[in-house]
């Protein structure tokens, strides 16, 4: 026949302890557990800023390659995609600056930078950081 043990005196000392125990447990990992969460969900905005910027500058460079474009047209693209991320840039640049009056094969370079401190949540705390999108393509021959 089986017996069930009889309770130790010990028992609730045992279950305070355990409590303890687990308090000092949750006092380490729990402020351990929050840095690792918002870190990815900082690195997960940082990955966002940069595609963001990557594709406003590959939509710039699609309009900067078609024949007659202008540097204002090209602005004007960058500034919608930037507009419909919600990324506010610093600088914009079109490399060459003359590139409506370039041969068509010449290679142009839209570059779009933007702060990190005005882009992100816990980013405002980097106050002297910046990212950079850029795109290049050759213009297009006319076909007229």
């Amino acid at each position: 026949m089986f017996r069930l043990p009889i309770p130790f005196r010990c028992q609730p000392f045992q279950r305070r302890h355990s409590r303890g125990l687990a308090t000092v447990e949750v006092a380490i990992c729990l402020p351990l557990f929050v840095v690792i969460v918002f870190g990815t969900i900082e690195c997960c905005d940082l990955m966002f800023l940069r595609q963001g910027l990557l594709q406003a500058a590959y939509e710039g460079a699609r309009v900067a390659i078609v024949p007659n474009a202008k540097t204002e047209n090209v602005l004007e693209q960058v500034d919608r995609i930037l507009l419909q991320r919600g990324i506010q840039a610093s600088a914009v640049r079109v490399i060459p600056p003359d590139f409506d009056t370039s041969p068509f094969g010449t290679e142009v370079t839209v570059e779009v930078d933007a702060e990190l401190g005005s882009n992100g949540q816990l980013m405002r705390l980097v106050q002297h950081g910046t990212i950079r999108g850029s795109a290049s393509m050759m213009i297009e021959q006319d076909v007229n």
